[in-house]
């Protein structure tokens, strides 16, 4: 189930990799694999995301 910690978690690692697509010395060998992923946490996150949480 994704709840919160999960989605704040995947949000987290998603700014990481966002830092690492944007240091071109980080993506030597596996550029594609990680903007794919990045891409993909980002529209799963988009995807699964409430508008706004339940207290």
């Amino acid at each position: 189930m994704l709840n919160a910690d999960n989605r704040e978690a995947l949000t987290i690692h998603l700014r990481h990799l966002g830092t690492a697509i944007a240091d071109g010395d980080a993506l030597a060998p596996f550029p594609r694999q990680r903007m794919q992923q990045h891409d993909e946490i980002a529209i799963f996150l988009a995807r699964h995301t409430p508008d706004q949480e339940a207290p």
